[in-house]
């Protein structure tokens, strides 16, 4: 449980550090659409696999 729990804040600051690259013109247009909908099922997978 705790190892599922631990890897949601890692995906969150990932996640950010794709944000700034993408405001700096480092990543493409499409790629934080991408980024945030990964981001997201992954997030829900930890979630259901830490309280299952």
């Amino acid at each position: 449980m705790r190892c599922s729990m631990a890897h949601i804040p890692r995906s969150a600051l990932i996640l950010g550090l794709d944000w700034q690259f993408q405001a700096q013109g480092l990543a493409p247009r499409w790629w934080m659409r991408l980024r945030v909908m990964l981001t997201s099922v992954v997030v829900a997978c930890l979630t259901v696999t830490a309280f299952a």
